[in-house]
C-alpha cells in the first residue's frame, strides 16, 4: 500500500506526526551498536523462518525436490555403484549437482523479491549484515534438512534396489556421513552464491532465468564431463 500509495500515506503521516526540528547528538557507543545488529539478526532471522513455514506450497516444494532427486538418482544407478571407479564418479557428480541445484532454487530469488522492503528498512537503520546473516543462518538450517533427505533417500533406495550394496567406508569412518557433509557443504556454497546473484537483479523471474548459466560452469570444471 505505502509503495502504491506513497504520497497518500506520506501525507497522512506527516499530518499524525508533525515534522520535528532535528537536533544533533554524539554517536552511539559501538557496543550498543553491536547489541543492535545482534537483536536485528534474531529479529529477522525469525521473520524470514516465518514466512518460509507459512508459504505451504513453496516449503512443501524446497523439502520434497530433495528426495525426489536423490530418488531419480538411486533408480538409475548402476549395479558397481561405489565399486567401479567411472561409475561411481559419475554418480557422486550426480549428488553434486543436485545439492547445487537445491541451494540455488532456495535463494536466487530472496534479495530481490524484497528489494522495495530491504530499501525501506535500511534507510531506517537496518544493518545489511544482519539481513544477510538471518538468510545465510536460517539456509544453513533448509539445506542441511535438504542434504539430509538426498543423503538418506539415496542410500535408502540403491539399498533396496540392490541385494548386494553394502555401505562405503570413508577416511572419517562411514563413507555416507562424508558424502552427506560434501553436499551440504555444495548445497550452502550455492546457497550463498544465489543470494549474491539474487542482489543483481529488480525482478525475481529474471533472477531465475541465469540459474542455467551458473550451473553450466559447475559441470565444466567438474572435471567429470570433459
Amino acid at each position: 500500500m505505502i509503495t502504491d500509495h506513497a504520497d497518500f500515506w506520506k501525507a497522512k503521516y506527516e499530518k499524525i506526526n508533525p515534522p520535528v526540528r532535528r537536533v544533533a547528538t554524539a554517536a552511539p557507543p559501538a557496543v550498543k551498536a553491536d547489541k543492535n545488529k545482534i537483536k536485528q539478526l534474531k529479529v529477522i532471522s525469525m521473520r524470514y523462518l516465518k514466512l518460509i513455514c507459512n508459504d505451504r506450497q513453496r516449503l512443501l516444494l524446497l523439502i520434497g525436490q530433495a528426495p525426489l532427486l536423490a530418488l531419480l538418482i538411486g533408480i538409475v544407478a548402476p549395479d558397481s555403484f561405489l565399486v567401479a571407479q567411472m561409475q561411481t564418479k559419475a554418480m557422486f557428480f550426480a549428488l553434486s549437482c543436485a545439492g547445487f541445484w537445491v541451494g540455488m532454487f532456495d535463494t536466487i530469488q530472496e534479495v530481490c523479491k524484497e528489494r522495495q522492503i530491504l530499501r525501506r528498512e535500511y534507510m531506517t537503520g537496518l544493518s545489511l549484515t544482519s539481513y544477510i546473516s538471518s538468510k545465510m543462518i536460517v539456509m544453513a538450517v533448509m539445506t542441511f534438512i535438504q542434504s539430509l533427505l538426498i543423503t538418506v533417500t539415496l542410500f535408502v533406495t540403491v539399498g533396496i534396489r540392490l541385494d548386494n550394496f553394502e555401505m562405503p567406508e570413508g577416511a572419517l569412518g562411514l563413507g555416507v556421513v562424508e558424502i552427506f557433509i560434501t553436499i551440504y557443504l555444495t548445497a550452502l556454497s550455492s546457497a550463498a552464491m544465489g543470494l549474491l546473484v539474487s542482489s543483481f537483479f529488480n525482478n525475481a523471474d529474471r533472477a531465475m532465468t541465469t540459474a542455467p548459466i551458473l550451473i553450466l560452469p559447475q559441470i565444466l570444471f567438474s572435471n567429470t564431463l570433459i
